[in-house]
């Protein structure tokens, strides 16, 4: 038991070989504002920089139809949303499940709780 929670612990202390430094990444992230027309311009990019790691920001269904980007990348989250607040994140390894949200737009009701 102990060498199956040891081989499970050990790459996060000393790395593994399909997960990228931070030193060593390239991450990029691209807003591309949902009603862009010029997706050809944004998908160029991407494969031009060959970046480790890929955030869009403001992504649709339609943006994520038109990039696929997760048909190359072994790890993938996609919530993408019609309202200009959809993010996708792309990387070779997996990565903690992301934690975001806006509470106004989810249904709370506390706009200016937690503001700076």
């Amino acid at each position: 038991m102990l060498l199956i929670t040891a081989l499970q612990v050990l790459p996060w202390y000393v790395g593994s070989a399909d997960a990228p430094t931070a030193a060593g990444s390239r991450i990029m992230m691209v807003n591309v504002w949902t009603q862009n027309p010029q997706r050809h311009r944004v998908a160029a990019a991407i494969r031009d920089a060959d970046p480790d790691i890929v955030v869009l920001l403001e992504v649709s269904e339609s943006w994520l139809a038109e990039l696929n980007l997760g048909a190359s990348c072994p790890y993938v989250h996609e919530e993408p949303r019609s309202d200009n607040f959809g993010i996708a994140l792309y990387s070779p390894a997996a990565v903690a499940a992301p934690a975001y949200g806006i509470p106004w737009l989810d249904g709370a009701d506390d706009r200016g709780a937690g503001r700076c």
